[in-house]
């Protein structure tokens, strides 16, 4: 991670080169930095939000209702593309005013914002029917090409949704039918009639017209960072029509830049970037990154299109990752294999040296006991103790370098644990505690089973009365009559298997499944089928 931010903080030396001179691993680094800047974006997006729903509180107030429609459009400005949910509210707070107030203006500007929410949501259909009931007399010129944009966008929405080879062409026709509309009516000095220009020919296949005339919005006209995302995802799309793969990988980082810096969570361009990387088989740790983000943004603003797009890729690149994953241990396991080699080989020498100075220790008492030649004798003992000498710094010096060798390795090892995520195994050694385990495990398995089944404890309480029904803990954890019937709901239904995870003796689960059946409303054989009713997410 330290040489990950060291490597995005050079990068952005280079932010003054041309935007469209960057090569790919610039713009992959540049957006790691942006990534990371993530937050900082999001509580200023936060703050603004803040602001906004203050000065509409104090006009609901003074029943400055004006006032209080208006705030409410900037507030669903904020969330539009942020958060689905927060978005529909605003929107249908406005739809409230404005037919209190009974301005079909005002009515209209609201039903065209709940098309945008439902659109971005994934609900077509929806937004194409609250689009028709528009009437369009009570639109300005520009809503109205917001309008036929929007019917056009959810057509295109549904054939890449549905890809299938006999309903794609015909809701292909019908959204270039509807951008027709809207270029038809557009102001020819505004950017949005360049735009709609490009994705009609896009749409049509005609790849170089699109491409000129987004680069012509680009250079020409001053929009916002949102519509330069949007912008460089569909020349991205165009890169893919023509197969230049880098050049759409390019394009895509800046779509996803640009929408990190506008706050935009109802997106393609990470998921889109995430494929095409997995796709090229080298670049397998960005791909995991990015489509994991991308799965959170989707599921943070709660869209359910983007969410059943990204499921279709991403058991493929975890599926990659996990491969990477294990040609990793695999590494490590010829490094330690290697370290154990070393280890032998230095307790070989160890026991060769011992074995030498026992012998030269000999040799010297038989020479000086001999004492049949001082002059040779001499020389011997000389050239004895020349050679242990040697041998003793021989054992020093190898033992050295085989205890610096085993050190190098030892940290290379620690390094490539910590660079591979496994820099806290030997904490997990020293501070493992099997108590403070088995709590953690109860823990994870409750907020994972809830996870799944929302309704479980509302449904395991409706099979009982008031005064015996279950409660979750403060923080949110099950108890042990809910733990046990969250297994059974799991598909483990055996005492044995329960009792082992539960740290429990088969009696004792049999006297609690036994007392809480007993309490139940409904019949003790037909109560484990209520439980199993009880449906997942």
């Amino acid at each position: 991670m330290t040489r990950l931010r060291y490597l995005i903080i050079i990068s952005t030396l280079f932010v003054s080169i041309p935007l469209y001179g960057q090569s790919n691993d610039t713009l992959l680094l540049q957006l790691d930095k942006v990534i990371l800047q993530k937050e900082d974006f999001r509580n200023k997006k936060y703050h603004n939000i803040g602001q906004l729903k203050h000065r509409l509180e104090e006009a609901h107030r003074a029943k400055d209702y004006e006032q209080e429609y208006q705030f409410c459009q900037q507030l669903f400005e904020e969330y539009g593309s942020f958060i689905y949910d927060s978005a529909f509210h605003y929107a249908w707070r406005m739809q409230e005013l404005a037919r209190a107030s009974g301005q079909p203006e005002k009515i209209a500007t609201a039903h065209l914002n709940i098309s945008f929410v439902l659109l971005s949501s994934g609900m077509f259909h929806e937004a194409i029917d609250t689009l028709l009931a528009i009437d369009p007399r009570y639109l300005t010129n520009e809503q109205q090409v917001t309008r036929y944009n929007h019917l056009g966008r959810a057509n295109y929405d549904i054939s890449e949704y549905a890809s299938d080879p006999h309903f794609t062409p015909y809701y292909i026709a019908r959204g270039n039918a509807f951008i027709r509309k809207a270029i038809a009516i557009a102001d020819s000095s505004a950017y949005r009639k360049w735009v709609l220009t490009a994705l009609l020919n896009l749409n049509e296949g005609n790849t170089d017209k699109a491409r000129t005339y987004y680069h012509k919005v680009l250079d020409e006209f001053d929009i916002s960072t949102h519509e330069k995302a949007m912008i460089f995802a569909s020349l991205a799309t165009l890169d893919l029509k023509e197969a230049d793969t880098a050049s759409a990988i390019g394009n895509l980082a800046r779509s996803a830049m640009a929408d990190i810096r506008s706050v935009t969570t109802e997106t393609i361009a990470l998921r889109n970037l995430a494929t095409l990387l997995y796709r090229q088989g080298n670049m397998m740790r960005q791909a995991y990154n990015y489509i994991l983000l991308a799965n959170r943004d989707a599921g943070f603003y709660g869209a359910r299109q983007r969410t059943f797009q990204i499921s279709e890729v991403l058991p493929l690149i975890e599926g990659e990752k996990l491969k990477l994953t294990e040609n990793q241990n695999q590494q490590l396991q010829l490094y330690v294999i290697f370290l154990a080699i070393l280890a032998a080989l230095v307790l070989a020498s160890l026991l060769v040296i011992i074995n030498q100075l026992i012998k030269l220790r000999k040799a010297r008492k038989t020479i000086l006991q001999a004492n049949l030649n001082l002059k040779a004798l001499n020389e011997k003992l000389s050239e004895a103790n020349k050679i242990k000498e040697e041998y003793i710094a021989y054992y020093f010096n190898i033992s050295t370098t085989y205890v610096d060798k085993l050190e190098m390795l030892r940290d290379s090892l620690q390094r490539n644990i910590d660079n591979r995520r496994y820099e806290n195994l030997q904490q997990a050694v020293d501070k493992l505690n099997i108590k403070n385990e088995r709590v953690l495990l109860f823990q994870n398995f409750d907020n994972i089973f809830l996870n799944l089944f929302p309704d479980f404890v509302e449904g395991f309480n409706a099979l009982f009365k008031p005064e015996d029904q279950a409660q979750l803990t403060d923080d949110g954890a099950m108890n042990t009559d809910l733990r046990i019937f969250a297994l059974i709901r799991m598909g483990i239904t055996e005492n044995e298997a329960i009792a082992k995870i539960l740290n429990f003796s088969i009696n004792t689960i049999y006297s609690y499944k036994n007392r809480i059946k007993t309490r139940s409303i409904v019949a003790n054989s037909e109560f484990e089928n209520h439980i199993m009713a009880i449906r997942s997410v």
